[in-house]
């Protein structure tokens, strides 16, 4: 039984159905269950079906488990790799004391990866991959910019070479205040050849991981649409 289900208000056991008012009262206590067959969604948290337990004496606490959901504050490990000369190579990972955290369902990643990793829970592991097109788009050559040489000179006129050169990126802001960055591909004497595309734009991305933590976001999160604290957003 490894499917998943989202049910709401309601706990089958033995033909037996426990209203989630109940589960609520009830929670820490424990229960012998000869077969398990669904958990549902208990107090609005949404839990996974894990099969059947038999002759066994179990706490409601150690079954109902947070799974990977809307409005969830997901904490997961990953490693990123692209294509490069016919080789996956990392391009980007986790720390290992510093996992990946967010709020799932806040548009804050792509929503392919947040799709891949719904309905997983603590522990699961993962590993999908994601085309360009739904990634960070395919690579446009409108995007590659001739900026003047002068745009990058300080008040004194100079130009700081070791930082305006090939292959630095550099933080830049339009006319509008949007804030972005592009990559250094060439510097002339009077201009220098920006490439605005997104440093991962034509390339499939292919993830791999776990998920490490699984929490409800507050009110104030889900308002805000990202995690506060550790891991989070500072305000």
């Amino acid at each position: 039984m490894g499917s998943k289900y989202e049910l709401t208000g309601e706990f089958l056991m033995q033909g037996k159905i426990l209203s989630d008012s109940f589960l609520g009262r009830e929670k820490n206590l424990a229960f012998r269950w000869d077969s398990l067959v669904a958990i549902c969604q208990e107090l609005g948290r949404t839990c996974r079906v894990i099969g059947c337990l038999h002759h066994k004496t179990v706490p409601l606490r150690e079954i109902v488990k947070m799974i990977v959901a809307k409005n969830k504050v997901v904490s997961v490990h990953y490693v990123l790799r692209v294509d490069h000369e016919g080789e996956k190579v990392v391009a980007d990972q986790s720390e290992a004391e510093a996992p990946l955290k967010y709020l799932h369902g806040g548009g804050m990643l792509l929503p392919d990866f947040e799709l891949n990793l719904e309905g997983l829970q603590v522990g699961d592991t993962f590993e999908f991959s994601i085309t360009a097109e739904s990634g960070y788009g395919l690579r446009n050559d409108q995007d590659i910019v001739a900026v003047p040489l002068d745009s990058f000179k300080d008040e004194e006129g100079n130009i700081d070479q070791e930082m305006v050169r090939p292959g630095s990126v550099l933080p830049m802001v339009d006319q509008q205040g949007n804030r972005f960055q592009g990559i250094v591909v060439d510097v002339t004497p009077d201009q220098v050849i920006m490439d605005f595309n997104h440093p991962l734009a034509g390339k499939d991305l292919y993830f791999s991981g776990s998920v490490a933590e699984v929490r409800e976001a507050s009110a104030e999160e889900i308002d805000h649409g990202h995690v506060h604290g550790e891991g989070g957003h500072h305000h």
